[in-house]
């Protein structure tokens, strides 16, 4: 049990040293949690400076803008329709480098906070703790192992031949006695040990 429990333990710190994979998680959930204060921290300045007045004028003047240019985005329509296709490849091309490079800085990322949090002394306390958890769940060092479970079962078909034997034999004595007349004084003790 113990050697599982030590290759359990050498697996688990090969995977949170070694694995790009669960740094980039770990990384992503880090930069989420960053990406949340920031917005909590903009949304309350927001709110503070928030005039409805300002907000319509603004929604105002930029739907006159767009009304204003309509008729040229008409006119350039064709224009656009037909460098979709270049546009498409090239915001694919730009997405597919990005996506590498953010997988490379969440990795990254990730590695700098798990390892921040394996130096850390709770860390160590929680260790420390799982420690003396798994000294105290091992067996005392007379206590059965796997093997003596595995012949219970031998050495109970041999009590329960001996014990059958006993009867047998102690059978056996007193009919013989009763045949001479005589009442037997005490039948002989057969150990199972025999």
């Amino acid at each position: 049990m113990t050697n599982t429990l030590d290759r359990t333990r050498q697996e688990i710190d090969r995977l949170l040293t070694d694995s790009t994979v669960l740094h980039a998680v770990v990384g992503a959930g880090d930069l989420a949690v960053a990406k949340l204060r920031q917005t909590h921290s903009e949304l309350s300045a927001r709110t503070d400076n928030f005039d409805p007045k300002i907000i319509r004028e603004q929604a105002r003047a930029t739907l006159f803008a767009r009304v204003g240019t309509m008729p040229q985005d008409i006119k350039a329509a064709p224009q656009q329709v037909r460098a979709l296709p270049e546009k498409a490849e090239a915001v694919i091309g730009d997405a597919v480098v990005k996506s590498f490079s953010a997988y490379g800085d969440l990795a990254g990322r990730g590695r700098t906070l798990v390892e921040r949090v394996r130096k850390q002394p709770e860390t160590a306390d929680v260790r420390e703790q799982a420690q003396t958890i798994m000294d105290l769940s091992e067996p005392p060092a007379g206590a059965p192992t796997k093997a003596a479970a595995k012949s219970r079962p031998a050495t109970t078909k041999k009590a329960a031949s001996a014990r059958r034997t006993t009867t047998a034999a102690r059978k056996s004595f007193e009919a013989g006695a009763d045949k001479v007349g005589e009442q037997p004084a005490e039948p002989p003790q057969v150990s199972p040990d025999n």
